[in-house]
């Protein structure tokens, strides 16, 4: 909600979250056919990367310590 926290602080910077995520929807990581350059693939990443840290106060501890599974396939 846009009351809450995470409304408010997605939309800090409303017209760059909508072009991020036109760029995203358009893009062959979600609904569209066009690549991603290196640049706004950056852009994106430390866009979410700040709005995740705001909204988990703790987020670099946590991240540090998620170990996701490997599987040991013969």
């Amino acid at each position: 909600m846009l009351g809450e926290l995470p409304g408010k602080y997605f939309l800090e910077d409303e017209k760059k979250m909508k072009k991020l995520v036109g760029l995203r929807n358009n893009s062959i990581l979600a609904h569209g056919f066009n690549p991603v350059s290196k640049t706004t693939y950056k852009e994106m990443f430390i866009f979410l990367e700040d709005f995740v840290k705001k909204v988990v106060g703790n987020f670099d501890y946590i991240r540090d310590r998620i170990k996701f599974p490997t599987l040991n396939v013969p």
